[in-house]
């Protein structure tokens, strides 16, 4: 026990030494006190002191202020691999269906601020469904290819809504690729996006 108190001194004197603020002092009192009870009274006795009360430091005056910024909301979790809005076609009657698959399963964000027109904004461009009359003419329309953050959820949220799809691999033998058809008919070639750095 005097060799742990000799320890605590030397770690006083150090502390009393090489602190740069004063705030210190009390905790290098501590064990000053702690040491010389332990040293001087010659016993086994392991108990501290009792804790004294933490005063907090002054003030500063300083009041935080509310931002006034205007907020930014975060854009939606998917993109289009397209360099503008992508237009398909629609029948009508199928607004509740497109709602559910491409804001529910697919995460876009359901836009009104086109008139006539079913619109599903991604991070950077949006899905417009320009609503016609049947019988609709997809010869000439490729599958729309989209990104997700990950796959693998989304093919759990098929599976649940029983939603047929095709998994199927790239060029890349390591890109996968989930084919699909939306409510309305038309094809969807959905990957996960990779970060580079």
């Amino acid at each position: 026990m005097p060799e742990m108190a000799i320890s605590l001194r030397r770690l006083a004197f150090s502390l009393i030494r090489y602190s740069r603020f004063i705030r210190h002092s009390d905790f290098v009192t501590r064990i000053l006190s702690f040491s010389v009870h332990n040293n001087g009274g010659g016993t086994n006795n392991r108990s501290m002191p009792d804790d004294e009360p933490i005063e907090l430091e002054p003030s500063t005056g300083l009041t935080p202020k509310a931002d006034l910024r205007p907020h930014m909301p975060e854009p939606p979790a998917v993109k289009l691999l397209a360099v503008a809005d992508v237009h398909l076609p629609s029948a009508a009657g199928y607004e509740r269906d497109l709602d559910a698959f491409y804001v529910e399963v697919l995460k876009f964000e359901r836009s009104d601020d086109r008139v006539n027109a079913l619109t599903y904004r991604a991070e950077n461009h949006a899905v417009v469904f320009d609503v016609l009359e049947p019988p609709l003419n997809r010869d000439d329309i490729t599958p729309t290819p989209i990104e997700v953050p990950s796959l693998r959820d989304l093919r759990s949220a098929l599976i649940e809504r029983e939603i047929p799809f095709q998994a199927t691999q790239g060029l890349d033998p390591a890109t996968e690729y989930l084919l699909l058809k939306d409510p309305t008919g038309n094809w969807l070639s959905i990957s996960e996006w990779r970060e580079f750095r």
